[in-house]
């Protein structure tokens, strides 16, 4: 960078650093967030002993277990039914 006698560095210089280091971060940031999408961890479930049941559970919209995409469906397939 460009520095006068004082070791001040120009606005124009400081403003473009600034930029530099804003897309940098950007960048990284949009890398780390679609590396972190395909790597969902393995759910574990909060009722694994079944007591309570897939329908009541407060997870359930977002969970990929078998036992709640098959409860998902079952449930899906009843509404259409009930609409029809």
């Amino acid at each position: 960078m460009n520095a006068d006698k004082n070791n001040n560095i120009s606005r124009r210089h400081w403003f473009t650093a600034s930029l530099r280091w804003a897309v940098l971060g950007s960048i990284a940031l949009v890398s780390g967030r679609l590396l972190m999408r395909g790597q969902r961890s393995e759910q574990s479930c909060v009722d694994p002993k079944g007591y309570l049941g897939c329908g009541n559970c407060a997870v359930l919209k977002g969970c990929s277990l078998p036992r709640a995409l098959s409860l998902k469906q079952f449930l899906r397939k009843d509404d259409e039914q009930r609409k029809s």
